[in-house]
């Protein structure tokens, strides 16, 4: 511990009282940080009640060491928590940390273990039993690897007494299904309040099983949300769980068996009393009825209709986040004023096919608060007897006068997509996908809009970036993004390529030297070609924590060039804590090459956090770290996969 004088008299100047609200902005890691400065912060951090009782872990959790989370654990501290949150806080060592620290925490209510993996139902069971006080649960079912398999009236044995008092649950199965036995274990939360369910694996369901289960609807539930694979299935099963149906409001955003998920809430205030279904489908079309209301009550000049939000664009949704629209239809009854609502507009998903002519630049325009859009196919003109472009380029707010936004520079181009980026010049979150059906197409390739890509670099407050299955014959649009989106911190490619060997990873090099502030970077292609380039030049961005790699064939660059730019990678980044790399086809002394060179490097250049792995094979089978960020559910319905 540092016992600096000057950092002592500047602490010592500042009450108490203070730094405990200053501190209370920090997340648990970086509390632990600040406490081993100095002895006055050791004796606020480690010493506060308040500072204790609800420890965060789980931003950038692979940041996080064994050692952070036990200094919270003293026979002293660990009587005062109350929350507690390491979701994917890989370093830990499962046994020691839950037998040994938190299993010991006996006054907690609240925890978040997911990303931590459980041998068995009984390990499950065995941590949670004396945690007599615990009320919300999130954790990843026990993967099922052929080992032990329990029948669902074992597990429940297990799981009796700390199911039956909790109201919040959130359950990850990864390569685990929704069995029998977790069924019968849902039955046991009598107290439950919100159920959370995320499947990040292609389950296999037993329903003949489930069916002959006697289940009874759960009589406090309110919240009930499924993200993954096969929802039409598991949806079955969870409507046996919903007391008094005809209270329940189901946001639909389309067939079960097309989306990922769905989402539904108990006693929701913006119910039409003219729908009739049980539970009550509202969600796809209120968020058309309430953009529309919001359009024309807000702006004067606004059109009669809008081709995104026109009948037929009612089979493919445009979504707002849950809470959100909540929160406009409320203040809506009210004055129906944009500024007025708690939560105002900050994430619009458009399913519609965005052309030259569309509309979409109104409506995305019309919310300046918008930060974060998802779309998907966006397509040449349809018809040559439809004008170039879409002739209005603004709203005029009511009551104020709209300034002028310029058109972007050093581009030829007109169309919906340039002007949309003119209108949301706000925007940090972007995701540019491949509708599945669209991938199916004959003309696939032909109609994608490629062109438009390049005014994607005129966001320039973006903060990350997704680009997916978009047909692209080169990545000279990305160069663009890299010279001017230089905030962007995270970026995100997968299988755009159009040829064998991938046809951007040159430019793909290009744009990140230009990048200086990246700090995720993901990118997986059927060949990744010479991807050396793009690990030496990573090294341009010092704040890079994670690198992901995914590659279906052998990469292109010989072993002396690939483990020579990895070890300019790691010495150039002293923050980087995740590699991670897939390559089918490699020989296992390739990898195996690959493998030392980073062990080398770990010790050679210091970075005790860094974890690292190299697979040479189709899949792993025990991942050293595994993204649950809310990228893996692209609708963002409500909350993350965290707490």
């Amino acid at each position: 511990m540092s016992q600096n004088n000057n950092i002592g008299g500047i602490v010592s100047r500042i009450p108490y009282e203070i730094w405990v609200h200053i501190i209370l902005y920090l997340n648990a890691r970086e509390r632990v940080s600040l406490g081993y400065s100095c002895r006055q912060f050791y004796r606020i951090v480690f010493k506060e009640t308040k500072l204790l009782r609800d420890l965060d872990f789980s931003p950038n959790g692979y940041l996080t060491s064994a050692l952070d989370i036990y200094s919270c654990f003293s026979r002293q501290r660990k009587k005062h928590i109350r929350k507690l949150n390491i979701s994917n806080c890989v370093t830990v060592v499962l046994s020691n940390l839950l037998k040994t620290y938190i299993k010991s925490a006996l006054n907690l209510v609240e925890i978040n273990i997911q990303g931590i993996k459980f041998r068995d139902i009984q390990d499950v069971g065995t941590f949670l039993q004396p945690l007599t006080h615990l009320q919300r649960l999130s954790f990843d079912w026990p993967r099922q690897l052929g080992a032990v398999h329990y029948e669902e009236t074992t597990a429940a044995k297990f799981l009796y007494q700390p199911f039956s008092r909790l109201r919040y649950l959130s359950i990850i199965f990864d390569n685990s299904n929704f069995s029998v036995e977790v069924v019968t274990c849902l039955q046991l939360c009598l107290e439950l309040i919100e159920l959370h369910l995320f499947q990040l694996s292609l389950p296999v369901y037993d329903y003949k099983g489930i069916q002959n289960l006697h289940l009874i609807p759960l009589p406090h539930l309110k919240i009930v949300e499924y993200c993954g694979y096969k929802s039409a299935e598991v949806l079955k099963i969870v409507e046996c769980f919903i007391p008094e149906p005809r209270l329940w409001t189901d946001f639909y955003m389309g067939p079960y068996d097309r989306v990922d998920g769905f989402y539904f809430e108990k006693n929701v205030l913006i119910i039409d009393k003219s729908i009739n279904s049980e539970p009550r489908r509202i969600w796809l079309m209120t968020s058309h009825i309430l953009l529309k209301t919001l359009l024309v009550k807000n702006f004067e000049d606004a059109p009669n209709g809008y081709c995104c939000l026109s009948g037929e664009a009612m089979k493919a949704p445009c979504l707002l986040k849950i809470d959100e629209m909540k929160s406009h239809y409320i203040n809506l009854n009210k004055s129906g004023m944009i500024h007025e609502a708690k939560q105002q507009i900050s994430y619009l998903n458009m399913y519609h096919p965005i052309t030259p002519e569309c509309d979409i630049h109104l409506v995305a325009g019309a919310f300046p608060n918008l930060t974060e859009l998802v779309l998907c196919n966006l397509i040449k003109r349809e018809s040559v007897t439809k004008p170039n472009v879409h002739p209005q380029r603004h709203l005029k707010q009511r009551n104020a006068s709209t300034e002028k936004v310029g058109d972007l520079m050093n581009t030829n181009l007109d169309s919906c997509f340039k002007m949309l980026v003119g209108n949301t010049p706000n925007l940090r979150e972007f995701r540019l996908e491949a509708k599945r059906e669209f991938i199916c197409t004959r003309h696939y390739h032909e109609i994608w809009d490629l062109d438009s890509l390049h005014l994607i670099s005129g966001w320039r407050n973006l903060r990350a970036l997704c680009l997916s299955s978009i047909p692209i014959k080169d990545g000279w649009f990305l160069v663009q993004i890299g010279r001017k989106c230089t905030h962007l911190e995270k970026l995100e490619l997968y299988n755009m390529s159009t040829t064998n060997d991938c046809c951007y990873t040159t430019e793909l090099s290009y744009m990140v030297m230009h990048l200086q502030n990246l700090r995720e970077f993901t990118f997986h292609e059927i060949n990744v070609g010479k991807v050396s380039k793009v690990f030496f030049w990573l090294g341009r961005n010092p704040e890079l924590r994670k690198v992901s790699v995914k590659s279906e064939e052998p990469p292109s660059d010989t072993l002396c060039v690939m483990t020579s730019s990895i070890e300019h990678l790691l010495y150039c980044c002293p923050k980087l804590a995740i590699f991670f790399c897939v390559f089918d086809g490699v020989h296992k002394e390739y990898s195996n090459e690959l493998t030392h060179t980073l062990q080398r490097s770990k010790i050679l250049f210091n970075r005790p956090k860094l974890q690292f792995q190299v697979v040479a094979g189709p899949y792993p089978q025990n991942i050293v770290y595994e993204d649950l960020s809310p990228l893996k559910f692209p609708h963002k319905l409500t909350r993350s996969v965290t707490m």
